[in-house]
């Protein structure tokens, strides 16, 4: 008689277990969906794709106008410095004539000496800010966001 009550119990436990599982599966693949739709929208897309032109605008606004040295670079491992190199010949056109880059594959050593020249305007940041504030898809995107962080701070607060 006991051994049939605690093997019940303990087939129970998990059966309840188990469907709390399926339940919290079901919960995820609810939400993904969500935000599956959310990101396929053309109201998310668009501003994603205005998000990018903005970003890669402040990037360029960032960039040093004009640029010139020298650097010498070498690490413990002859391997490393060939990536580094490498790394260098890819972003040869962002430098060409203005830095000399020299790879030493014999010793450890980062000297160089290296000038930037460029303006900041801030109106360029306030103007793109202002820009991303009135854009008709970004309150979408704002509230969406917003209201799911608000969900997720009250079930952490309510259970």
């Amino acid at each position: 008689m006991r051994c049939r009550g605690r093997s019940r119990r303990r087939f129970r436990k998990q059966r309840d277990q188990i469907s709390a599982g399926i339940r919290k599966l079901q919960d995820f693949i609810r939400s993904a969906e969500t935000e599956f739709d959310f990101f396929q929208d053309e109201r998310t897309q668009r501003f994603l794709r205005f998000l990018k032109q903005k970003v890669f605008r402040f990037l360029r606004e960032l960039l040093p106008r004009r640029m010139s040295g020298a650097l010498r670079f070498g690490f413990a491992d002859p391997a490393l410095t060939g990536q580094g190199a490498a790394l260098a010949a890819m972003l040869l056109p962002l430098y060409r004539d203005n830095l000399e880059i020299e790879p030493l594959f014999d010793r450890e050593e980062l000297s160089g000496n290296l000038a930037f020249r460029g303006r900041i305007q801030l109106f360029v940041f306030l103007f793109g800010a202002a820009q991303l504030w009135f854009h008709p898809d970004f309150r979408f995107v704002y509230r969406h966001l917003r209201g799911k962080n608000k969900r997720k701070n009250r079930e952490d607060t309510h259970g």
